[in-house]
C-alpha cells in the first residue's frame, strides 16, 4: 500500500527514503484524523517509522507519536500539544514549532 504524505523530513536524493532515513512524517488532517490516526499510525509503526506528528485543524492540536513498537503497531510515546505549546522534532531539538505560528 503507498500513502500519501503531507511531509517527510529525510535526507537522501536518490531514491525514496527508507523507514530509517526518515526523521519525520507529518500528516495535516482535516476530516482525515480519525483516518490517520486507525489506519496511518499503524502503518508507519510497523515500518519503524521513528516519529510521526498528526497536525489536526479541526481542534487546532499537534498529536506526535515517538519510539515505534513495530510488534504492537503503535508508539510508546504519544503527545498532544496544542497551538500555544512548543513542540521540536526528536532528531532537531533546537527546531521549535508552535501550531499557531502556522495557521
Amino acid at each position: 500500500m503507498r500513502m500519501s504524505h503531507n511531509l517527510i523530513w529525510f535526507f537522501t536524493i536518490a531514491r525514496h527514503p527508507t523507514p530509517g532515513e526518515t526523521f519525520l512524517v507529518v500528516e495535516v488532517a482535516d476530516a482525515s484524523l480519525s483516518y490517520d490516526q486507525q489506519s496511518k499510525i499503524p502503518v508507519y509503526a510497523v515500518a519503524g517509522i521513528k516519529e510521526v506528528w498528526i497536525v489536526d485543524l479541526i481542534r487546532n492540536r499537534i498529536h506526535t507519536y515517538r519510539d515505534p513498537v513495530p510488534a504492537n503497531r503503535t508508539y510508546a510515546t504519544v503527545s498532544s500539544f496544542d497551538r500555544l505549546m512548543w513542540v521540536s522534532p526528536r532528531e532537531f531539538p533546537d527546531i521549535r514549532i508552535r501550531l499557531g505560528e502556522l495557521l
